[in-house]
């Protein structure tokens, strides 16, 4: 799989990135989807790691690029953007 998007089929999956990380996307019956990142291989740690977000966007996932999502806010703010290294791998 090459990339994914709002369009994508309900289910959960699975996207490495460059820097080590490990996202889990989640798209449910609903339609909505969560984002949790895993931390155990990289060294950088971001807010909230290891607890599934609410996606308001999935702006771009793709391999080869870096993922860009826009989340419900984790902090002041309306919303945050999250970037991450380029993907590796979509399962």
């Amino acid at each position: 799989m090459n990339e994914i998007n709002e369009q994508s089929l309900q289910g959960k999956y699975t996207f490495f990135t460059e820097s080590g990380s490990t996202y889990i996307l989640t798209i449910d019956e609903n339609r909505k989807v969560w984002l949790e990142r895993k931390n155990e291989n990289s060294g950088l740690s971001l807010r909230r790691d290891n607890e599934k977000l609410y996606v308001l966007e999935i702006v771009r996932l793709q391999v080869g690029l870096s993922a860009v999502f826009v989340l419900e806010p984790l902090g002041k703010g309306e919303v945050t953007t999250r970037i991450t290294s380029k993907v590796l791998e979509i399962v």
